[in-house]
């Protein structure tokens, strides 16, 4: 006859979870909108390297770890690595590259029709700081990193 009260135990138990979740449930929604996790430097992404035109140590580590997470197919990161590539270094045009790569469609997902705006945003932006930046660079094309002496063309 232990049954009848190991049933009331566990209605009363079920109960009580019932109407505890709707309270611990409501602490959360007035928190308003939390701040985005600040971009940190990652360990263990690999080698990646691919020089830029940048004066900045760290914008050039900033932008590998974009480019290490767009090859493990992880482009919501790699969008956030080129961002604060971006900000560290608003010259640096392969950072505003990178993030409108990443915002592009992949293999995994098609990209709707905000991030392709972002992303033509991006690349507009691109575009126009290599122009500049070009123009600054040094004549010596030695003394240029690979591939970034070229301007895009629309």
């Amino acid at each position: 006859m232990k049954l009848p009260g190991l049933m009331i135990s566990a209605f009363f138990t079920l109960l009580a979870g019932f109407l505890l979740v709707p309270a611990t449930h409501g602490q959360h929604e007035n928190m308003g909108e939390m701040k985005p996790a600040a971009v940190t430097l990652e360990l263990g992404l690999g080698q990646i390297h691919h020089k830029v035109t940048t004066k900045s140590p760290l914008a050039q580590k900033y932008f590998d770890q974009g480019l290490a997470y767009i090859y493990a197919f992880n482009h919501e990161e790699a969008v956030k690595a080129f961002k604060h590539a971006a900000q560290i270094d608003p010259d640096l045009a392969m950072a505003y590259w990178g993030a409108a790569l990443a915002l592009g469609s992949n293999y995994n997902l098609e990209a709707d029709s905000a991030a392709l705006k972002e992303a033509y945003a991006n690349l507009a932006k691109a575009q126009a700081t290599a122009a500049i930046t070009s123009l600054l660079m040094p004549a010596n094309l030695e003394d240029r990193p690979r591939f970034s002496h070229r301007v895009f063309r629309r």
